[in-house]
């Protein structure tokens, strides 16, 4: 199940902002520097919460299962370990997994929280290739037009000669 989550004590704050002391736009990326910017970018780049309206949010069915046990064969190192153990080496953050529209397992680590900001990094390339397949499938995309096709205002940009799939593949050259 979802853990709970809360507001950030005051010590807690305090504490956070202590790691992140040393955290600049030339280290952040690396850890251990990165185990406190990835939940803090906003504190070291600009950025802009985009609201996901003002619409009822769907909740997704739960099928709660206890994966932790489960073993595999990591692919870097040939080594059977289980989820958890894969959880606790990769420092990872957030897990969730979905399957037929419905959450088998979620959990928060490392003071993440479910409400909070974190950095997707891939996880935004993997969403957008998803949804520009379903489009795809529709007919409702085509990836050999030129993004202007699309969105006439990128123009004397960048993408301006650009295809949808390059977009997609990452390559775009900026001249």
């Amino acid at each position: 199940a979802a853990s709970a989550t809360q507001a950030m004590p005051a010590s807690e704050q305090a504490a956070a902002a202590a790691a992140g002391a040393g955290v600049t736009a030339a280290n952040w990326y690396w850890g251990p520097a990165n185990r406190w910017s990835w939940h803090n970018t906003r504190r070291i780049f600009p950025t802009a919460q985009v609201s996901r309206g003002n619409s009822p949010v769907a909740a997704l069915a739960r099928a709660d299962r206890d994966l932790s046990k489960i073993n595999f064969t990591d692919p870097a190192t040939r080594k059977s370990m289980t989820i958890a153990e894969m959880l606790d080496t990769t420092y990872t953050d957030g897990f969730l997994v979905l399957q037929h529209g419905r959450i088998l397992a979620e959990s928060y680590r490392n003071g993440l929280t479910q409400e909070q900001p974190h950095l997707f990094m891939s996880v935004s390339k993997s969403i957008m290739g998803t949804l520009a397949g379903i489009l795809v499938g529709r007919g409702e995309l085509d990836t050999g037009k030129l993004v202007i096709d699309y969105g006439p205002e990128m123009k004397n940009t960048v993408y301006q000669g650009a295809t949808v799939r390059n977009l997609l593949d990452m390559s775009v050259d900026d001249p």
